[in-house]
């Protein structure tokens, strides 16, 4: 989004998951901050078969604000690992995971603003709950209401989608809208108290009477996706 341009902000702290680009199942942290200069990534999609050693893109980062944030979300409780370095173990050629990249790119066509990659594993269980990711999102807020730079902060994922899976394509328009109200109306406690730990659509059973049956309520009860608990970052 240009959108980005009208407000300026001054760093983009960017919360995605990872689904085996840069960790695996040697390392796989629930929580990680890039405090790096600078990560890099395809744009490409491999499961399509784009060529993910191809089209890729360099992407600043602000490693002062990381740090400060790695700093102080650890004396506050929180076991935020450090990525001093981008060196992906998973899959090398395609540099870090394009929950970064390509959301980034679309946000900041120029690549003219800093970021800060904040991974948060959920993707590979065991995952963090819901509840300890509100709290480190009204935490995230705590350290940065003070700091001169302008922070915006984007969560990257779908509310509800299935990538390559039978609901593909399809959009639970009232999930969607029910989930952002909770989200706009106040501190989301329906969302964490919905979920005790983080599940993706594609564990949840369809109804016998058809996937758009699903009242928005049943929805979140047993799932919530990666963004909604990206969203919780953001109290």
């Amino acid at each position: 989004m240009s959108r980005s341009t009208h407000s300026r902000p001054d760093v983009l702290l960017v919360v995605g998951d990872d689904q085996g680009e840069v960790f695996t199942e040697a390392n796989m942290p629930a929580f990680c901050l890039f405090t790096c200069a600078e990560v890099h990534g395809s744009l490409n999609i491999g499961l399509i078969g784009e060529p993910e050693e191809e089209n890729h893109v360099t992407l600043g980062c602000h490693s002062d604000l990381a740090l400060h944030l790695l700093k102080e979300l650890n004396r506050r409780g929180f076991d935020v690992s450090e990525s001093k370095e981008l060196k992906p173990l998973g899959r090398p050629k395609r540099g870090i995971g394009h929950a970064f990249t390509r959301p980034v790119v679309k946000v900041t066509p120029a690549l003219n603003v800093p970021i800060i990659p904040f991974h948060v594993n959920a993707y590979f269980p065991p995952m963090p709950s819901a509840r300890t990711c509100y709290e480190l999102g009204r935490s995230i807020a705590r350290v940065l209401k003070d700091r001169p730079e302008k922070v915006a902060i984007m969560a990257s994922g779908g509310l509800s989608h299935d990538p390559r899976g039978p609901r593909a394509g399809w959009i639970d328009t009232p999930l969607d809208r029910w989930v952002l109200e909770q989200l706009r109306g106040g501190p989301a406690k329906h969302c964490v108290i919905c979920s005790s730990s983080i599940q993706t659509r594609s564990e949840v059973e369809p109804a016998k009477s058809g996937v758009g049956s699903l009242s928005p309520a049943h929805a979140a009860k047993h799932a919530l996706p990666l963004s909604i608990i990206s969203r919780l970052i953001m109290p």
